[in-house]
């Protein structure tokens, strides 16, 4: 009897034991920031393959304004693959620079949803709702707050997001500590300024949202203007960038334009492209003139 009863107790013990440590890996699996589904990120709505071109153009100057250069890179984006949480993407470019061309190393970087390096210790803690204003209008949001812990840095994102107004996150944080400092070092601020706006893409009329970016180092104040559609992969379709310095002084400025995109794999290489853009901007060049 009493080995019986001490057979059974074990097996509560035992029972009460594997509850608990279900229990604590539910609450570390919430406490990730595996909560925004795919399709409400710019890269992990679409399957791999899916790719996206663009021409950057980038002028920098000098203490008293005048330019000091302008390159141009041709940028290709591709999905190799998506995950929850977070997309895989290959990044092949060619450099313009005085004439010459130069092509950069092919690139792969995994891109979290909130910003996020991959593999890092990240905690999501839910702040609770709150109303995010765009246009004048009052959308509810959840507020939700997201810890990155990585090697000399910390990161503290907060991001307003609707479940049911794209582009989903209608505001986001990023406040960067580097080593063992309390103030941050860098700060991202990110606000969508208009939602469902007609705008050119290519040869067709989308509906487009316009968002607002600042990025604070101590240093520089870089501030972006970018327009989105969500079928385009990434959904970023054009921006305009702008870094001065501390004086507010001129410092940078850059422009991003669309060239093409597919839901395939592309089938021309690099070379091509930078070919096809050439051509385009001559065929500009004369029907500006």
């Amino acid at each position: 009897m009493a080995m019986s009863f001490a057979l059974n107790l074990k097996k509560c013990f035992l029972t009460v034991v594997v509850l608990c440590l279900l229990t604590a890996m539910a609450t570390t699996a919430t406490a990730q920031t595996r909560d925004i589904p795919r399709e409400h990120h710019g890269w992990g709505r679409c399957d791999p393959g899916a790719w996206r071109t663009a021409r950057i153009v980038t002028e920098s100057f000098d203490a008293d304004g005048h330019s000091t250069g302008m390159t141009t890179t041709i940028e290709r984006i591709t999905l190799q693959r998506s995950r929850r949480g977070y997309a895989i993407l290959r990044i092949e470019s060619v450099l313009e620079v005085g004439g010459k061309t130069f092509d950069s190393p092919v690139r792969t970087i995994s891109v979290g949803y909130h910003g996020e390096e991959i593999g890092n210790r990240t905690l999501m803690q839910e702040v609770g709702p709150a109303e995010t204003v765009v246009e004048g209008k009052p959308i509810p949001c959840r507020v939700r707050e997201y810890e990155i812990e990585s090697p000399g840095q910390r990161k503290s994102v907060k991001v307003h997001y609707s479940s049911e107004v794209a582009p989903h996150i209608l505001k986001r944080e990023t406040r960067t500590t580097l080593g063992e400092g309390e103030d941050p070092t860098h700060l991202n601020q990110l606000t969508v300024t208009a939602l469902n706006r007609p705008h050119p893409v290519l040869d067709e009329i989308k509906n487009a949202t316009h968002q607002k970016t600042v990025k604070t180092n101590g240093k520089s104040t870089a501030t972006t203007w970018s327009v989105h559609a969500a079928d385009v992969p990434g959904d970023l379709v054009s921006y305009r960038a702008e870094e001065k310095n501390k004086n507010g002084d001129l410092i940078r400025q850059s422009t991003m334009e669309l060239i093409d995109y597919g839901y395939d794999a592309p089938a021309d290489a690099m070379e091509e492209v930078q070919q096809k853009v050439r051509r385009r901007s001559k065929r500009r060049s004369r029907r500006r003139s």
